[in-house]
């Protein structure tokens, strides 16, 4: 017998359909140019996980900022952090504030700020 007292297992929930959105709804409108997007990642990073992260989803943001550890930059990755900018950061939490900093002065009118490490899985 089966644990809900029956010889079957239960069917599976239906999930309502999405409720129809009136003109007056009250649930605001999100464009995605409002969002800036930042990646840190290593020099690895950028040749093995860069093509598949900007072809899954980061494409879509217009607004984006990928910053790597690198002595290389290119046209789409700026040196973050390392002791070749000179600075002396090494703990992820400055990195992450220098990565905000650098977000805000790229991006200053958007509205939302995204931060993620290719090694941060969401």
């Amino acid at each position: 017998r089966c644990e809900f007292g029956r010889d079957s297992p239960p069917p599976p929930p239906t999930i309502p359909p999405p409720s129809p959105t009136s003109s007056n709804s009250s649930t605001p409108s999100f464009d995605l140019r409002s969002m800036a997007v930042t990646i840190l990642m290593s020099d690895k990073d950028v040749e093995t996980s860069l093509p598949s992260v900007l072809a899954a989803w980061l494409h879509r943001f217009p607004n984006r900022l990928i910053l790597a550890d690198t002595a290389n930059p290119t046209k789409d990755v700026e040196a973050c952090c390392p002791s070749n900018l000179g600075l002396d950061i090494g703990l992820a939490q400055q990195k992450l504030e220098h990565a905000f900093a650098k977000a805000q002065e790229r991006f200053p009118s958007a509205r939302w700020y995204m931060f993620t490490e290719t090694d941060t899985w969401w």
